[in-house]
């Protein structure tokens, strides 16, 4: 068990500046550069130590006050948006991916549901309007288009999605990943991303991540609909899910989330997302960002990495944080190399 990790950051970016080892991007020159140049630092520096063989090792052995000690004591986040206008690592850029999606109820006089997809350049009083007409956060979610027809979102988004006679959901077994096929509809390429076929899972852990989505709510901090969490990914062992997650062994669904979460990656994100909106409510506050798309900060650049599927809490020290889960490369990979090559399953239903 490691009990002096907590205080090594500072030593290793004393470290490391005298060596001359920090890399920066020509951005950080520009306004807020003090502020971007000093999360670079501290990101280097807990990024390498994070994919140590020493920390993966301790959250392996599933020391209880290791585990959460690392998650919470590794948080790092984004500089303020004014201090990134000017930089690629702008969060804001990301916007354009995610779209809000939903089935929305017939209108007088119509028989059947009506798909509903709004994304970027989306005036703020649609969204609103979408998040109503389905009904609230429990029958919307976000998705991603990965081709002019195709788009990546939870597989417990599927029932938003499946009434629109228009689409055709494609759910893997044993993930909550779902792939939708939309007749009709055509996705510009600028608003697509990259599938990660190249990246494992073990890529992204330690590494840095922006999770973007459309959430229509009170915390939605950009323009009034958006959200962005931003933090280190973690790669979930088994130690880690059965210390961070409870469950009731006798529900399905429980029993299910317990494998996901076992075979996914996690990161800490804002306080209170995964707590309920209201005190008699069961719905975390997180629970519309359900199906966005992850994207790891690769050489100056965000790639997609990953689908967001979850929140939970976990206390450490008598504070409750909050966690979110998503499903990386490997599942990623698996899943839509299983739809994609076989034209028969494109066909079904």
């Amino acid at each position: 068990m490691n009990e002096k990790f907590p205080h090594r950051r500072d030593v290793l970016r004393g470290a490391l500046s005298a060596a001359g080892a920090l890399l920066l991007p020509n951005q950080a020159q520009a306004k807020g550069g003090e502020e971007l140049r000093t999360f670079l630092s501290d990101l280097r520096l807990v990024s390498e130590e994070m994919r140590s063989d020493r920390i993966r090792r301790d959250l392996a052995e599933g020391y209880e006050n290791v585990i959460r000690r690392i998650l919470v004591e590794n948080t790092i986040q984004l500089p303020p948006v004014q201090a990134l206008r000017n930089s690629p690592l702008n969060p804001e850029r990301l916007f354009r991916y995610p779209l809000l999606v939903g089935s929305a109820p017939p209108r007088k006089g119509e028989t059947q549901s009506r798909l509903s997809i709004v994304g970027a350049g989306t005036p703020q009083r649609q969204v609103y309007d979408l998040a109503e007409a389905v009904n609230g956060r429990l029958a919307h979610g976000n998705a991603t288009p990965i081709a002019s027809q195709m788009v990546i979102t939870a597989g417990h988004v599927r029932p938003a999605l499946e009434r629109a006679p228009e689409v055709t959901m494609l759910s893997a077994a044993n993930t909550d990943l779902a792939v939708a096929f939309i007749a009709g509809q055509t996705f510009a390429a600028e608003n697509m991303v990259a599938l990660p076929s190249a990246m494992r899972d073990t890529d992204v852990h330690g590494q840095f991540v922006v999770i973007p989505g459309i959430d229509p709510d009170a915390t939605a901090a950009h323009r009034g609909m958006y959200k962005a969490y931003n933090g280190l990914a973690f790669q979930m062992t088994p130690a880690m899910t059965e210390d961070l997650i409870t469950i009731d062994p006798n529900i399905a669904e429980d029993v299910h989330m317990m494998k996901w979460a076992s075979e996914s990656l996690c990161l800490i994100i804002p306080k209170g997302e995964g707590e309920p909106y209201e005190r008699r409510s069961s719905t975390p506050r997180g629970a519309g960002m359900s199906g966005s798309p992850v994207f790891m900060l690769n050489n100056g650049e965000y790639v997609f990495v990953g689908v967001l599927w979850g929140v939970s809490n976990f206390l450490y020290k008598g504070k409750s944080y909050s966690l979110a889960f998503f499903s990386g490369p490997d599942t990623i990979n698996s899943v839509t190399r299983s739809f994609i090559n076989d034209s028969r399953k494109l066909k079904q239903p």
